[in-house]
């Protein structure tokens, strides 16, 4: 009688490269994933539009981390104004995961930004861009023209609840706005050893 150990192997290697596309098995995956030392990811990102002929969502290279966002209609961005351009485009943010609409290089050295620009994975509805003209000058924004990038994150969407103040310390504590800009050769305040000792004899 066979047993079932020497069957072993060969099950083994009939699972793992059996085909899951036509140049895809569970043996190239796990490759792929030793190799680029990330996820292997086929998952899309589903977009649509909100308006007929607006212009369709795209990477300008393979691993540029933004989605571009295209101006809908022609605008003019006068001098010091912040105003809302639409994209005609919606999209579906992935569960766990939140969109960023982010500055490109290009229009931030003319002093242009982008102001606010979170979207939830639970909003359906169209990608509008607030720009802000800080540049010397007023902008003519083309219908067309990429206005940002839409730069997809993960996030950690723990449950929140009241609780109290921490007992142990850190050398930062409730130090902000430029606490931590000490010049070169300075010492801390207090150091990490120190705020150990003091939360250890707390009784």
């Amino acid at each position: 009688m066979v047993k079932w150990r020497d069957n072993l192997p060969t099950a083994v290697n009939i699972l793992n490269n059996r085909p899951l596309s036509d140049h895809d098995t569970p043996l190239t995956r796990m490759i792929a994933l030793n190799i680029q030392g990330k996820p292997y990811v086929t998952n899309t990102i589903t977009y649509w539009e909100t308006e007929e002929g607006a212009l369709a969502l795209y990477r300008a290279t393979p691993e540029a981390a933004g989605i571009d966002l295209h101006a809908r209609k022609e605008e003019r961005l006068k001098r010091g104004q912040v105003q809302m351009f639409p994209t005609g485009i919606g999209i579906q943010i992935p569960p766990g995961h939140f969109g960023l609409i982010t500055p490109r290089s290009s229009l931030a050295l003319k002093g242009i930004h982008v102001m606010g620009g979170v979207i939830d994975a639970d909003y359906q509805g169209e990608i509008k861009v607030l720009l802000l003209n800080q540049g010397p000058q007023d902008l003519l924004v083309q219908e067309g023209v990429r206005i940002a990038q839409l730069v997809i994150i993960s996030i950690y969407q723990g449950q929140v609840h009241k609780g109290t103040a921490p007992i142990l310390q850190t050398v930062r504590g409730d130090k902000g706005f430029g606490s931590t800009n000490l010049n070169p050769g300075a010492k801390a305040p207090q150091n990490q050893q120190t705020l150990l000792q003091q939360a250890m004899t707390i009784p």
